[in-house]
Parts: structure tokens; sequence; C-alpha cells
């Protein structure tokens, strides 16, 4: 699944999962296989959902959010770390209500509220803490308007560009990528790629999170990828080594990185 799905102008419907079922990340009541799509019949009226590594975020027709899987690694905004075979509303985010976008890390969650915040929580790193409880990140103050996850990083567009913040998740937000009028934000493994106003994929190089040492990275460390014949991208979609770009005129583009 991707790892980012917002959830505008997406009709509500069941949701049905098949797999491998540790810890429950199928969301089914148990820990159990199944070989065909099932139906998850402990939530309805789902219009996004974010799978991470071995958990699963649902976002429903009224702006609310379950997750459900491993909370070993506070994964699931629970605030204990025991797994849930089925999903549960993240009762912590109730006064952000209603969400409209959320996101999934390896080991973390990442949701945007209707007012523009973001909430974050689980483990970036192995070596960090972890933070079993959504935490709203102050220094976007209402201004996110889109959000992506990476393995280990948060990201977040606001007008004035593109932020990231890494381990531990309570880290300050700081500006990676300058520019207004960004979207189609995109994160792989290590890497971040949203487009500018001109239409060029803008891609930074995988120096981000907790490496990231908080210092906006420079306009010469962001690579621009320009579509053929005067073309622009109006969509972008990153895999762990590539991103390809979808052009206004529905041609895909893919570009290694």
């Amino acid at each position: 699944c991707s790892k980012a799905v917002a959830a505008h102008k997406v009709m509500a419907t069941t949701l049905k999962t098949w797999g491998r079922g540790r810890h429950g990340v199928l969301g089914h009541g148990d820990g159990s296989d199944v070989e065909l799509p099932r139906t998850v019949e402990a939530v309805a009226g789902v219009v996004a959902i974010a799978c991470g590594e071995i958990h699963c975020l649902a976002l429903t027709d009224g702006g609310t959010v379950l997750s459900w899987g491993s909370g070993m690694l506070g994964a699931l905004g629970h605030g204990v770390t025991g797994a849930c075979r089925s999903p549960a509303e993240v009762i912590a985010l109730r006064p952000a209500y209603p969400i409209v976008q959320i996101c999934a890390g390896r080991h973390h969650s990442l949701v945007r509220s209707s007012a523009g915040d973001a909430y974050s929580w689980g483990t970036l790193a192995s070596s960090a803490p972890c933070e079993p409880l959504p935490r709203r990140q102050t220094e976007l103050d209402g201004r996110a308007t889109q959000l992506g996850c990476g393995d280990a990083f948060c990201a977040a567009l606001t007008g004035e560009g593109a932020f990231v913040w890494g381990a531990p998740l309570w880290e300050k937000a700081h500006l990676l990528c300058r520019g207004s009028g960004m979207h189609s934000l995109s994160c792989g493994t290590n890497m971040l790629a949203c487009i500018g106003s001109s239409g060029a994929a803008r891609i930074t190089p995988p120096a981000l999170g907790a490496e990231g040492g908080g210092q906006e990275l420079h306009a010469s460390g962001v690579a621009e990828v320009h579509a053929p014949c005067g073309m622009a991208f109006v969509r972008l979609g990153s895999g762990a080594a590539f991103t390809a770009g979808v052009t206004a005129e529905g041609r895909v583009y893919v570009f290694t990185h």
C-alpha cells in the first residue's frame, strides 16, 4: 500500500486485507495468515489507508483514525506497546478531529488535521526514543498542506516549502527545500520529492531526518527534473530508489536517484 493517501473526494467503502497476519496486522482479530481478500469487520466507512512495516492506519469518512498491528515501537498511538489485532480508534487524536490525511513510515505514523496541524508518533530509528502518543509538530503551527513519511523521517509541505524532522519525533522541523506553490509531496526510503510551481519535480538528497543536523539544505542540494517537451508533472510517487511522475497529459516518466 502507499505510505500516504489523502482522503479528499474518496468514496467511503469497506476494507479488505490479506497476506501474512503476524501481530494482527490484517485487522481480523488474530494473527492468522489470510490467502484471499477478507473484509475487516471492525471498521466501516474507510476513505484512506496507510501501511507501515507491521502496522496499519485507516481514516474514516467521519475524520477519525484507527490503527492496528504491532505496537511494540509505539506506531499505533494508543499509549501502549502491545499488539492490537483489530482496528481501534487513536483516542488521543480526538481534540484534533477531523483528520484529513494519514501516513505511515516503517515504525511511525503521521496525520494532518483539517486545521493544518501535523501529529506524529512511533519510532524513527532503532536507537531513538519511542513516542507512544500523538504529538503536535508545533513549528508548523497549522500551516501543513500535505504530509509524507520516509522510513525514518517525517515531512510536510507548507506555503514556505518542504519541512522535515527526524529522530526523536519531537525534534524541531526544519526547512529542507524552500519554495512556494509546491504540491504532490512524495517520500521514498531516504528521499523526498515534490512538484514545484513550474511543474518540475524537485528531489532532495538522502540526508534527512536524524542525519540532517537541523540544517537547511542549499538550493544546490536539490535536483530538478523537468518533464520532456515543456510538459508539467501533476503527481509523483516514490519507491526506495526511484520516483515516478505523471504529467497533465497522462504520460508517466520514471527516474532513479
